[in-house]
């Protein structure tokens, strides 16, 4: 019918074959959009316009960080939630992915060096809730990526060094931060509403334009992302 498709993140599990999502994003005749709301973050924007401006110089390094408590995300028992069950497709990998995505989308395709997942035994459940990777990009030299909902404090954010620049986007506080010659500037800080970025979104897909020049995740955007959580898995068993 041609109506405009939103599917939450990610697109499958690594279970998933990957030949059939490829089959579906060359023959889908509705555009289809994949659920990676941070790009609608009010920070994204600016984030992306800073790296992509070469404000920071040649990019030597980046860093994500998200880490969380899985038992306090919901009003039920963590347990019983998809996050905890290894048949509904959970675990940190796919819950987190939105900086599998971010990564993706800011610095370019992940070339993976080293990766790692585990299960911390803080939690009572049957899937990874730690992973860790180390990889590169053709824009900067060292990418990592840390996710976790096995630690109490809530930290998400992204460090960003280059030649010239420091940038830190905390994303729990809505706030970035440049460093030049170790003095820090706060050029944008605002309470997250993560309602806004809902509603960002949505309205960028029904009204079928780029909103503040930021597109949602189409469905090949997001086949890349399940591409990596996939070498991400098959990695860490080796």
């Amino acid at each position: 019918t041609g109506i405009p498709i939103l599917l939450e993140k990610p697109i499958g599990t690594v279970n998933d074959p990957l030949d059939e999502w490829v089959e579906i994003s060359q023959s889908a005749t509705s555009k289809i959009y994949v659920g990676y709301v941070l790009r609608f973050d009010p920070c994204y924007k600016i984030v992306k316009e800073i790296i992509d401006s070469n404000r920071l110089g040649n990019l030597v390094y980046c860093y994500f960080h998200s880490g969380s408590w899985l038992p306090s995300w919901r009003a039920k028992d963590y347990r019983e939630s998809v996050s905890a069950k290894n048949y509904l497709g959970g675990g940190v990998i796919a819950e987190l992915s939105h900086e599998l995505d971010l990564a993706i989308n800011l610095f370019g395709q992940v070339n993976m060096n080293w990766a790692n997942t585990m299960k911390s035994g803080f939690l009572d459940i049957d899937v990874e809730d730690l992973m860790s990777l180390e990889g590169s990009t053709d824009l900067v030299k060292k990418l990592s990526i840390h996710l976790d909902f096995c630690t109490a404090e809530s930290r998400r954010f992204l460090l960003v060094r280059g030649d010239k620049d420091e940038l830190i986007w905390d994303i729990n506080k809505g706030k970035i931060s440049l460093t030049d010659s170790n003095k820090e500037s706060v050029i944008y800080e605002k309470v997250v509403d993560k309602n806004k970025r809902l509603r960002n979104q949505l309205e960028s897909i029904i009204l079928n334009k780029s909103k503040n020049n930021i597109s949602p995740c189409n469905l090949s955007e997001g086949l890349l992302v399940l591409r990596l959580m996939k070498q991400i898995k098959d990695f860490s068993v080796k």
